[in-house]
């Protein structure tokens, strides 16, 4: 899926336009005459900056929000939640019951768009480093256990309210990109929330979809129910043990990392009661059937900077340590 903020032309006449002072008028020119005479992936991810241009903050909110309403929308389907307990689907295990999964990936930036195959089947597509990128991060969610990731170029164009609902998992560089990146998630959920509450008339909807507001990241029902079971305390555990990872401190990040998970953990337990029958003090004292689903209610990137970490015997390579991110493994 792509969220076209327009052709090169237009994109470029519309920086020319942006606001400020004349001297930066001028530069945006200047910056645009370079790109116009050789636009090369230089010219394009250095001298032209997405954030500048107008409007854009909202294209980049909207991009988000279309993706996160999407999961909200396939998670209160009637026709998916009827295979819940299909047998086939569950492995006969009705403890287990079946979750459709779908994962979202985001970057921005310039691509190409055309036709691409032969005479017999002919496809309209984008080639570009920008959309290898946002496959990557797609490619990546299941690494992380997440079900949104977005890179550093991405999250930057999003509005101040936006960008405090966005948590920074890691920092890493990917096959064919030379700059390192951190990537961020959305932490949505669904398991224990009843998103059927939320549903909407599709008029309404139109209508809310008309008058968007960045104030949107915090009255929406749908956005703020996906999110409900992280807090503060979680947050701060999370950034502490990552930043510690970014250092080279694996020892003392893998065990802050812990924390946040078994955080992570009794934060979900608190909408899954039902579920899992059983209360958030149990947590540390489980019966085996209920340590598999424990464990999936855990923080997905907690539990793969873990692994990573214990992968690498808890020593930090030199690289690392020099260049304070990873390659990311994942396609």
């Amino acid at each position: 899926m792509v969220f076209r903020i327009g052709y090169d032309k237009e994109v470029r006449e519309k920086y020319c336009k942006g606001g400020g002072d004349e001297t930066q008028g001028n530069e945006r020119r200047k910056k645009s005459l370079q790109m116009s005479s050789s636009i090369s992936e230089t010219d394009l991810d250095n001298n032209f900056q997405l954030n500048e241009l107008p409007g854009v903050h909202e294209h980049a909110d909207r991009a988000a929000i279309g993706m996160l309403k999407s999961f909200a929308s396939i998670h209160r389907d009637n026709n998916l939640r009827q295979f819940m307990y299909e047998v086939r689907l569950t492995n006969g295990n009705p403890e287990e019951p079946f979750h459709a999964k779908i994962t979202f990936g985001l970057d921005a930036g310039y691509a190409m768009e055309g036709a691409v195959g032969s005479v017999y089947k002919v496809d309209a597509t984008y080639l570009g480093p920008h959309v290898n990128m946002a496959s990557r991060m797609q490619s990546a969610c299941k690494q992380f256990g997440v079900s949104l990731l977005c890179s550093k170029d991405f999250q930057c164009l999003l509005s101040p309210e936006a960008k405090q609902k966005f948590r920074h998992v890691d920092t890493c560089t990917v096959k064919g990109v030379q700059k390192a990146q951190p990537i961020y998630t959305y932490d949505a959920r669904h398991r224990g929330i009843n998103l059927f509450l939320n549903k909407r008339d599709c008029n309404v909807a139109d209508i809310e979809a008309k008058n968007y507001s960045p104030k949107i990241w915090n009255t929406d029902q749908d956005l703020k129910c996906m999110r409900q079971h992280i807090t503060s305390e979680f947050e701060d555990k999370f950034n502490k043990g990552r930043d510690l990872y970014l250092v080279g401190n694996w020892k003392e990040a893998v065990k802050v990392l812990k924390e946040a998970n078994e955080q992570m953990i009794r934060n979900n337990m608190k909408f899954d009661m039902v579920e899992f029958q059983a209360s958030p003090s149990d947590v540390n004292n489980v019966n085996t059937s209920l340590t598999k689903r424990l464990t999936d209610i855990g923080d997905g990137p907690s539990k793969c900077l873990i692994n990573y970490m214990i992968g690498k015997n808890g020593q930090a390579p030199a690289k690392f340590v020099d260049e304070k991110c990873r390659a990311l493994e994942s396609k």
